[in-house]
């Protein structure tokens, strides 16, 4: 390392001074004292050559090592990357408060729809139509109840299709659209009467059932009448597979 001519220059004017001190202190005074004086001076003086010059802009440039942090190529000068944003508070964390989003749509409503849905995917509308026979008497005025069965044993049960409106009456096809648990693939059939009214004996040709765009059409051409053979106010019609 080399030193500037100017850093030079003071330490040999301090030591000058120094040298012309010691000469006036020894004129001034005896020379003992002067050759203590001398010696404190000389430890000062070589305090003071010893002393690093300070930094000069004409001082050798030290490299900066591989990896470092980044150095001012102009004055090589080194400077740190800028520190990292500092973390917001506690306090500013739970003072922000996003607004809440719907998930899925507000739950009560979510729940109370598909409860309802449910209740409604297990309702089925069942399209009824009777067929009475064109004969003398085979009109009533009984209430009809008719139940269906799938070939498992599940069933569906309607009770009291009403004798009104001119409803089972000779040679009249009957209507009925009711609503109830869905049951799929029907294939038996029960059918009865409470046997009231005037006339309750009733001669019964067809009974078809539609569901879910499933048809099934039962054949039965009997009477359903305590005074007419059979004589049973109930009929079974059993097409299930065996």
């Amino acid at each position: 390392m080399t030193t500037s001519s100017n850093g030079f220059s003071q330490r040999e004017g301090k030591l000058v001074v120094t040298a012309l001190a010691l000469a006036v202190m020894f004129l001034m005074c005896g020379s003992v004292e002067a050759s203590r004086l001398l010696g404190s001076l000389a430890s000062a003086a070589a305090n003071i050559s010893s002393t690093p010059p300070p930094p000069d802009s004409n001082t050798s440039k030290v490299p900066i090592e591989a990896g470092a942090p980044h150095a001012n190529r102009e004055s090589d000068v080194l400077t740190l990357a800028p520190a990292p944003s500092v973390a917001p508070d506690a306090d500013d964390l739970y003072s922000y408060q996003p607004t809440p989003q719907p998930e899925s749509g507000d739950d009560s409503f979510m729940v109370h729809s598909t409860t309802v849905s449910a209740m409604q995917s297990n309702q089925c509308t069942y399209t009824i139509i009777t067929s009475t026979g064109d004969i003398e008497g085979a009109g009533t005025q009984a209430d009809v109840n008719v139940e269906f069965f799938d070939r498992f044993g599940a069933s569906v049960l309607f009770v009291g299709l009403k004798s009104q409106n001119r409803n089972f009456n000779r040679g009249a096809t009957d209507t009925f659209t009711v609503l109830g648990d869905c049951l799929q693939n029907i294939c038996r059939m029960r059918l009865s009467h409470d046997d009231a009214g005037h006339n309750p004996s009733w001669f019964v040709n067809t009974v078809t059932i539609s569901v879910q765009y499933q048809t099934r059409v039962f054949n039965v051409y009997e009477w359903l009448a305590k005074d007419e053979p059979p004589r049973s106010l109930s009929r079974t019609i059993n097409s299930c597979p065996a």
